[in-house]
This record gives C-alpha cells, sequence and structure tokens, in this order.
C-alpha cells in the first residue's frame, strides 16, 4: 500500500482510519476564534483498519525563537543530529547565542559535563519532525578545543586560529562536516566515515587521517609528517605538504596531493584506489600498488622502490 505525505500548516489533531473503501483523515483544525472538524478522503484501497491519534501540527513550530545561555568552561565538543554549531575562537565568553525554532527548542540540549560541551536533540521516541522544523544554530567561543566530534549531519566552523601544546582528536561520522581555518598543535588526529567532510587552511603539526565510507578531506597546507589511511570511496585533497609522507589506501578511494618536500615517501594502494602527486621532491621513495590500483606521481627522488601486481599500475615522471 503506498501512502502519501500531507503536510498542515494549522494546529491540528489528527485521526487517520482505513476500510475496505477507503482511508480518510479526521482532524480537528483549531484557531483563537474556533474550532472546526473536516474530514479528507486520501485515497481508496485496503482490507483494514487503523487509527493514528494524538498527532500534533504546530502552525508556530517553524517560528524562530532566540536565546542565550550562560555554558562553563570546556575544551572537548559533541555536536549531533544536524545542529549547526559557529565557534570563535577567543576568550570565551561562557555563553551560547541560539537560534532555533518552537519545536527545536523544547527538545535542545547544551550542557557542559567533564569539561565536553555537549550539544543534541533530546527527542522522544515518537518525535516526528521535519529538518527545518529543528533547525538550530548555536554560536559560542572557546580558546581551547582538543577534542571535537560531530555526528548525524551536524556542522561546525571554527573562527580564527586553533593553537594547542598537545594533541588534537577530530570524529566526524554521518555527513557531519568541519570547516576550519588554521590549526596547530603537537599531533592532529582526524577520523572521518560516512560522507563526514573536513576543510582547513593550514595545520602545523603531525598529522593522521583515517577515512572511509564516502568521507572527504581537504587541507590546504600541512606542515609536519602526514600519515593517511584512506579506504571505500573516501576521497583526500592536499595542495601542498612539507614533511614525510605515509599512504596507505585501498576500496576505491583516491588521494590528490599537489606540492610535497619530504626525506621519505612511501605509498601502498591497493583495490582500485588512486593516488596521485603533482610535484614529488623526496630522497627516498617506495611504492607498493595491487589488485588495480593506479598510483602517478611527477617530481625528484635519490633512490626508489616499486612494485606493481595485478593489473595495477605505478606511472613515474622523473623531472
Amino acid at each position: 500500500m503506498k501512502a502519501k505525505m500531507l503536510l498542515f500548516s494549522l494546529a491540528t489533531a489528527l485521526t487517520v482510519t482505513s476500510s475496505a473503501s477507503c482511508i480518510r483523515v479526521y482532524y480537528n483544525e483549531s484557531s483563537d476564534a474556533q474550532q472546526a472538524s473536516k474530514t479528507t478522503k486520501l485515497f481508496t484501497k485496503g482490507n483494514t483498519t487503523t487509527s493514528i491519534s494524538n498527532v500534533t501540527f504546530n502552525r508556530n513550530a517553524k517560528k524562530t525563537v532566540n536565546k542565550e545561555v550562560s555554558i562553563p568552561s570546556f575544551n572537548k565538543i559533541s555536536v549531533a543530529q544536524n545542529i549547526e554549531v559557529i565557534c570563535d575562537i577567543t576568550n570565551p565568553s561562557g555563553k551560547a547565542k541560539i537560534s532555533t525554532t518552537a519545536a527545536g527548542g523544547k527538545y535542545l540540549k547544551v550542557e557542559v559535563k567533564n569539561g565536553e560541551l555537549l550539544i543534541h536533540y533530546d527527542l522522544p521516541n515518537d518525535f516526528y519532525k521535519s529538518k527545518e522544523e529543528l533547525a538550530t544554530t548555536i554560536h559560542i567561543s572557546a580558546n581551547s578545543l582538543q577534542e571535537i566530534e560531530l555526528s548525524s549531519a551536524a556542522s561546525l566552523t571554527l573562527n580564527g586560529d586553533l593553537k594547542e601544546k598537545g594533541d588534537v582528536s577530530i570524529e566526524l561520522s554521518s555527513a557531519a562536516s568541519i570547516n576550519a581555518g588554521n590549526i596547530e598543535c603537537a599531533k592532529l588526529e582526524i577520523e572521518a566515515s560516512s560522507a563526514g567532510s573536513f576543510q582547513a587552511k593550514t595545520i602545523t603539526a603531525n598529522l593522521d587521517i583515517e577515512s572511509t565510507s564516502g568521507a572527504q578531506i581537504k587541507i590546504e597546507t600541512i606542515k609536519g609528517n602526514l600519515d593517511i589511511e584512506s579506504t571505500s570511496g573516501a576521497q583526500i585533497q592536499i595542495e601542498a605538504l612539507k614533511g614525510n609522507l605515509d599512504i596507505e589506501a585501498t576500496s576505491a578511494s583516491q588521494v590528490t596531493i599537489g606540492n610535497v618536500t619530504a626525506t621519505e615517501t612511501e605509498i601502498e594502494s591497493t583495490s582500485a584506489s588512486q593516488i596521485a602527486i603533482s610535484n614529488l621532491n623526496s630522497r627516498k621513495l617506495k611504492i607498493e600498488a595491487s589488485s588495480g590500483s593506479t598510483v602517478q606521481a611527477n617530481g625528484t627522488w635519490d633512490s626508489i622502490s616499486q612494485s606493481a601486481s595485478s593489473e595495477a599500475k605505478i606511472r613515474l615522471n622523473s623531472k
């Protein structure tokens, strides 16, 4: 049985019944002045009787609600469920400026536990709303972020340069995204999966990237050693690297790098993955390719070790 969705902009209490001849929607339409009952025939088909009650359509569900709440200091952040967060890297104000809807504001949770800022909806199991009705944007400030975790289409924009003396870890999943400027730390770990995406200008750190399942990573410049593990259709694009390079790519993933200045470069490519380096300057170069993968590199190197098997291709152009 095929169903059609009806969108009601007025506040209604809805009941659906079906019989052998048709399915009807009974709802009470309310206004400031009056209430009235109406019946709508959806389609004719079926031999069962079904009722749905206590479904509310609120005409104010999409109305914008602005508010400000106080939050303790934090150096970790976790965001989920399509919530947009804008973070200014500066002295923290201790405030979160929230722009949401009446529906979103009812279930929105913004709280700090053990130094971690948690932003999400606490929805009942039977909750049904569209993304627009739950649209939420939150503006915060922080001068330290050591751990970042985003999921379920949440997004984070970092305004300003993030500088940490220690390590920073970033985890993205389920179409979550981060747009950053410059990041400087001892070591940066990025784990992206399930169409998660990460963009940044300059990263000054030893960088480890694990990307899988259609994740996308785009970085302009990296100053530090780079270790990449990429699989399952993930895509990584880097314009420039100054540091040693280690790449493991598999399962149709793609790694594209512009300029590389390194002492050691190691590349392992398999299972239809593709690796391309436009301008490589490395003392040592080692390449292993197999199972229909392709490795391309232009540049200069003092010593090279290469092997290709199972219809893999290595294409090198030494300048």
